[in-house]
């Protein structure tokens, strides 16, 4: 995780109030870059004014 992003995890943690874990970190921060990347690569299309709408896919890793 660049360091940017962590910082700002780490930001948003204290100002929620929240600890997080070691283990639970090492856990979410590739969620997390997935995530973001993710999220990179809609924000790099070009839909011309169309409108995106979201999907909720439950499965996990292990499910694909």
């Amino acid at each position: 995780m660049d360091k940017h992003t962590e910082e700002t995890l780490n930001r948003l943690l204290a100002r929620a109030g929240l600890e997080m874990a070691e283990t639970d970190r090492a856990r979410f921060i590739p969620m997390l870059e997935t995530y973001m990347e993710s999220l990179d690569k809609l924000h790099s299309i070009n839909l011309a004014g169309e409108q995106v709408g979201g999907v909720f896919r439950p499965e996990t890793d292990e499910d694909r």
